[in-house]
């Protein structure tokens, strides 16, 4: 039995599937499906918005924000469309808790997809849109989940090999402890 869990080693593939909530295995597909058509480079100046799944320029991901995200990060073009500066103060359509929101209880509906605008725009009345309701609680649990990208710590990284083969050492030996501890916790549980 394989109880290694957290432990377990993770693929460098930056677009290997993960376990945790990707915003391009998770949100991606639902604008794939709906908002695609209307909202891509060949129609910006129409829509004024690109959310395609293609990976942003880097004078793009700048809009972001220094300090704000990872710069090992390959972001799609609708990740830093629809979150324009990081910024939920400015965001014309969503908004999340930042990290230094204020600290203890908030009223309910404070913040999230309650407070979304973008929510609107996933009802027929935008253009005829047909989203089911699992694509929109989808939407919404990433939303108030603050706007995750990655759905791991390995996911669409853009890493050099060198960084690539410190990290599969580190992930080595995480993973040689924990069969160390598992077969220690084996022996003292009399197995």
């Amino acid at each position: 039995m394989d109880s290694s869990g957290v432990n377990a080693p993770r693929s460098l593939d930056p677009n290997a599937p993960v376990d945790g909530f990707s915003y391009v295995q998770e949100i991606q597909p639902i604008f794939d499906r709906h908002c695609v058509s209307c909202h891509n480079e060949s129609q910006i100046e129409k829509s004024k918005l690109s959310l395609t799944g293609e990976v942003a320029r880097p004078e793009c991901v700048k809009l972001l924000g220094v300090g704000q995200v990872d710069p090992k990060r390959a972001y799609t073009q609708s990740y830093v469309t629809i979150t324009t500066s990081g910024n939920p103060d400015k965001n014309p359509w969503m908004t999340w808790l930042k990290p230094r929101s204020r600290t203890g209880p908030l009223p309910p509906y404070h913040t999230g997809a309650c407070k979304s605008k973008i929510m609107d725009y996933f009802e027929p009345a935008h253009y005829g849109v047909q989203v089911s309701e699992n694509e929109k609680r989808t939407f919404a649990c990433w939303l108030d989940l603050l706007i995750p990208f990655c759905g791991s710590y390995t996911q669409h990284n853009t890493w050099t090999d060198a960084e690539k083969a410190e990290y599969s050492y580190f992930q080595e030996k995480r993973r040689a402890y924990a069969a160390i501890e598992l077969e220690s916790l084996r022996r003292s549980s009399g197995e």
